[in-house]
């Protein structure tokens, strides 16, 4: 009997029965837990060095700003090449942007300047701009009962919300013990923990590409 036949589950977690969506589910609570995580001590450390909440404000401020610019055009480029490419490729950057963090910070303070934080913010704003819109695609392709869609879109909104208590927790229990450093190294190894269930996710080829001919 074809699965899809089946009633749906009653409950709200109903659409993790799917592989697909648990695999995304569980990588990206864990990946964007450590992004909150990896904010929290980044704004941190930008009002260590600068003692001004005017550059704190300006620090979030470039962080969201790409966001406004690419979220549309993220979601172009993801329908276009692939919700799953595009969430690799700059998970992957940020995987490398947030090792280098943690190197630069764990081994020459006097490298870390004002210019710098600020750059690195812009390049993480626009990795999220991207990585916004291509998860979004994803958890349509990732559920193939388009009747769990609905409960697989609260899922992930839940899964937002839930990251952004966690990730600030396990900041202000990190920062107190080991510093900001320490953050940046486990958000790295989020992102690899994100990459592997990625990479894992088994969708149809014409998955991939359908969406360039809804495009046009």
């Amino acid at each position: 009997m074809n699965k899809l036949a089946i009633a749906p589950y009653k409950g709200i977690f109903r659409s993790l029965r799917f592989r697909n969506y648990r695999l995304l589910f569980f990588g990206q609570l864990v990946s964007i837990s450590g992004t909150y995580m990896q904010s929290m001590a980044f704004s941190w450390m930008v009002f260590t060095i600068s003692g001004s909440a005017l550059n704190l404000g300006l620090n979030v401020f470039l962080g969201a700003f790409p966001t406004l610019l690419l979220v549309y055009q993220g979601g172009r480029l993801a329908d276009w090449w692939g919700g799953r490419r595009v969430l690799l490729l700059t998970q992957s950057l940020a995987l490398m942007l947030a090792l280098s963090l943690f190197f630069v910070t764990s081994s020459s303070v006097a490298m870390i300047s004002l210019p710098f934080l600020y750059g690195f913010t812009v390049a993480q704003g626009v990795l999220d701009a991207l990585e916004m819109s291509s998860r979004q695609v994803l958890v349509r392709h990732s559920v193939p009962d388009k009747s769990f869609l609905v409960n697989a879109a609260s899922l992930t909104t839940s899964l937002l919300h839930l990251s952004r208590i966690a990730g600030p927790a396990m900041a202000v229990v990190i920062l107190s013990n080991w510093g900001a450093p320490i953050c940046f190294l486990i958000n790295a190894a989020s992102y690899l923990v994100s990459l592997v269930t990625i990479y894992q996710m088994k969708l149809a080829q014409n998955q991939e590409v359908q969406s360039l001919f809804l495009a046009n």
